[in-house]
C-alpha cells in the first residue's frame, strides 16, 4: 500500500491530460507487478490520479488575471473585478 501512495505523489502535473496521468501509472505498476494485472488499490490510484490531474487542469484554465499588471486576481474579487489593486487601478485610469 505504501508503494501505491509514494506513486500517487511521485505523480506530478505537467500539463498532460488525465488520461496521460493515468496510462502513465498504470504503466509503472506493471512494470511493477511484472505484467500481472493490477491489485484493486493500484486500479483505484490509477483512477484518483486520472481525477485529481483534470480538477488541476480545470482551475489551472479558470484564473483571472489583472488587465493592468497581469497578476492573479484575488480569489475574494468582485466578479466584475478587472485589476488587483488600487495602483493597478489608478494605473489603468491614467492610461485611458
Amino acid at each position: 500500500m505504501t508503494k501505491v501512495l509514494s506513486a500517487l505523489k511521485e505523480t506530478t502535473v505537467a500539463e498532460k491530460t488525465g488520461d496521460e496521468a493515468a496510462s502513465e501509472l498504470k504503466e509503472d505498476f506493471r512494470r511493477e507487478n511484472d505484467g500481472a494485472p493490477l491489485t484493486d488499490s493500484q486500479r483505484q490510484a490509477v483512477r484518483r490520479t486520472k481525477v485529481r490531474v483534470e480538477r488541476e487542469s480545470k482551475r489551472k484554465k479558470h484564473v483571472r488575471r489583472c488587465v493592468a499588471c497581469g497578476a492573479q486576481l484575488p480569489v475574494n474579487a468582485r466578479a466584475d473585478a478587472k485589476t488587483c489593486s488600487d495602483a493597478c487601478r489608478q494605473k489603468l485610469a491614467r492610461n485611458r
